[in-house]
């Protein structure tokens, strides 16, 4: 591994376990802020006492330090095949699509779970457990996943795959009745939202339509619930990832967004029905009918909240 690429990692690695330069080195005894800081700034190489110091403070191995892990180029080609079609299929509840998803689900179970290292077996497992929520209404699935997360999540600062993932998981849990509730954690929320936004430049480009994901249903339930804490800036994230990805699947429920944050912000029917009629349009040149569908009945039910 490079120097730069070691520099980069040990700084990202630091920064998603939300420590501070003071809190990795403690009493300096080991390390001081101004070594850790030439060796995130690749000024310097580590000893191997001090890249096993780093790797103990880090809670990871001397192996994920240095990058040195499984790499995906490892995994089996017909695997990844079949995760990229998990990851990358929307069934907005589509019958025929989530039967598709099932299926693969079987033949990744069948054929290559048990083999699979532990980071890919959660990203199968949270899969598994959205798609039976999807199906059967029972939100139980995966809920001790999360809930072991959960108190690793509140306190990173920066999010990586696996962490986009179970706050993936954690939005399947809500319906509109239940992210309007009193008793709904909106702190908790909150934290996620921020740590999302600022995950932005820390994503793989390969990853980055998982955060884009997982960002419109966070401004869609800010939404729900008439604020607008962080909706506009997400907007603004998710037009610069289509950008920058140039994937523009999701572009109808963008503009969805953008239609319903303006009509919550006091715009009238009239000025926000274009960003309707352009999410139609983009959704049939998609050629997703399912999807026209269900941004039409959005809008019905919007016109009928606001006439």
């Amino acid at each position: 591994m490079s120097s730069s690429a070691f520099s980069q990692r040990l700084k990202e690695l630091r920064m998603v376990r939300g420590l501070t330069k003071e809190e990795v080195c403690e009493d300096e005894a080991h390390l001081s802020v101004r070594q850790l800081t030439r060796l995130e700034a690749g000024k310097s190489q580590p000893t191997l006492a001090t890249m096993e110091y780093l790797a103990d403070r880090l809670q990871v191995g001397l192996a994920e330090l240095t990058g040195k892990t499984e790499s995906a180029q490892e995994l089996p080609v017909a695997y990844q095949k079949l995760k990229y079609n998990l990851i990358r299929t929307a069934t907005y509840g589509d019958p025929e699509l989530i039967l598709q998803v099932e299926n693969t689900l079987d033949q990744v179970f069948d054929n290559y779970y048990d083999d699979l290292p532990r980071k890919e077996q959660v990203i199968i497992d949270i899969i598994h457990s959205r798609m039976c929520i999807a199906t059967s209404g029972d939100k139980s699935y995966g809920k001790s996943l999360f809930e072991a997360s959960v108190d690793d999540l509140k306190k990173k600062q920066i999010y990586d795959v696996n962490d986009i993932y179970l706050i993936k998981l954690y939005q399947t849990y809500f319906d509109v009745e239940d992210v309007v509730a009193e008793d709904f954690d909106i702190g908790l929320f909150n934290i996620f939202s921020k740590h999302l936004l600022d995950s932005v430049n820390f994503i793989s480009s390969d990853y980055l339509f998982l955060l884009r994901d997982t960002l419109l249903m966070t401004s869609y339930i800010e939404i729900a619930r008439k604020q607008t804490l962080y909706t506009e800036t997400i907007i603004q994230t998710l037009n610069d990832i289509m950008d920058v990805t140039q994937d523009f699947q999701k572009e109808p429920l963008v503009k969805m967004l953008e239609w319903k944050y303006q009509l919550l912000k006091g715009a009238e029917l009239e000025q926000a029905k274009p960003l309707f009629e352009e999410a139609i349009l983009l959704a049939k040149l998609f050629k997703n009918n399912f999807l026209a569908m269900k941004l039409t009945e959005e809008w019905e039910a919007n016109v009928k909240e606001y006439t």
